[in-house]
């Protein structure tokens, strides 16, 4: 089995990833959009920050296009994820919280503990 990692960055014409008021949700255009769903539908995952998901409350489903939506995967190292994140609620795919051994994890949530100093 062939092994490999597919990486997905919006960012304006520009360069930015947000706009000069730090909001981050559709620096790009609906075409963009649209393949950025085509593209979940053909990954395993899909990997946000703890910041982006309180900030943006984002689905990271495949709502755009057909097809299955990815695992969504929150990196959270501080236990910072709040309850009420539309992705927790949406029962659309798992929900895998990666943070540290006695991190508080929302209810919607699966935690991945791993190993911290």
């Amino acid at each position: 089995m062939e092994n490999r990692n597919t990486v997905f960055i919006a960012r304006s014409l520009d360069g930015y990833i947000a706009t000069s008021a730090g909001d981050s949700c559709y620096v790009t255009g609906p075409e963009n959009i649209t393949h950025l769903h085509r593209i979940r539908a053909h990954v395993d995952a899909v990997l946000v920050g703890v910041g982006t998901a309180i900030a943006d409350d984002p689905q990271l489903t495949t709502r755009h296009v057909e097809g299955a939506s990815p695992v969504r995967v929150v990196i959270d190292p501080n236990g910072r994820m709040p309850e009420g994140l539309t992705m927790l609620d949406d029962g659309a795919t798992p929900v895998l919280v990666v943070t540290c051994p006695g991190n508080p994890v929302p209810a919607g949530a699966e935690a991945l503990h791993l190993p911290c100093d």
